[in-house]
């Protein structure tokens, strides 16, 4: 079971699976949504075993869409692009902001809160887009496995300022196989709503058990619906 806004899942929430917590509730942060109206729906999945030989056993679903819910999201800060995910020496910051004329700061700090560096700048459209090498201010590279930031904005039209605590930032530990050891496959994009939800899971799981075959090194995710726990791996 999950929940989406306009009938895509919302960044920063995941599935939950049987057995259901009681009472089942989901917490969403609206500041991963664009400001504006929404449509909040829950959806819950529930596989069936096949009935024919046509059709692979593992990907059949049913499911139900609960009513959905109108709600109008305005945040100072929002994160509707935020990429969680941190490389090996990059780490991007895509934030949006509901003044438009705006002088920005953003402080970076790594795994124990320890203060690392600050980028500052002006925006006219109210967007901060900017990428970091992950070099401190000394230009030592940083080998934390999360780092967090916050983001302080002045609005110039009002004289106002404001900060918000951005999503967090994860760097994955780079356990990648050695050269000779990849599968690499092709998949036809699929799209990501509910709609193609069991087309989506299929390819996934298709292109996972190719690598398992070559050389047991993609772990597939604990359920159809969890998230994928490899990385560097795309349809």
């Amino acid at each position: 079971m999950t929940i989406s806004a306009d009938g895509v899942p919302i960044d920063g929430i995941f599935p939950v699976a049987q057995p259901f917590p009681y009472p089942i509730s989901f917490t969403v942060d609206t500041r991963r949504l664009d400001n504006g109206t929404h449509y909040l729906q829950v959806s819950d999945w529930w596989r069936v075993p096949s009935t024919n030989t046509f059709d692979s056993p593992t990907v059949q679903v049913d499911g139900v869409n609960g009513d959905s819910v109108l709600v109008y999201v305005t945040n100072n800060t929002c994160y509707p692009n935020w990429v969680t995910d941190v490389g090996e020496t990059n780490m991007l910051f895509k934030i949006t902001c509901l003044p438009t004329n705006i002088d920005w700061q953003v402080d970076v700090f790594g795994a124990v809160g320890d203060y690392i560096r600050s980028f500052t700048n002006h925006s006219g459209d109210g967007l901060i887009d900017f990428s970091w090498d992950l070099r401190d201010t000394n230009g030592a590279l940083r080998d934390d496995l999360t780092f967090s930031s916050v983001t302080t904005v002045h609005d110039l039209t009002s004289n106002t300022t404001a900060t918000a605590t951005n999503p967090p930032s994860v760097k994955r530990p780079d356990n990648f196989p050695s050269v000779g050891l990849w599968v690499v496959a092709r998949s036809d994009m699929v799209e990501h709503d509910f709609a193609h939800f069991s087309d989506w899971t299929n390819a996934i799981n298709t292109i996972a058990q190719m690598g398992e075959e070559g050389a047991a090194l993609f772990r597939r995710p604990a359920a159809t619906l969890a998230k994928p726990t490899w990385s560097r791996l795309e349809t």
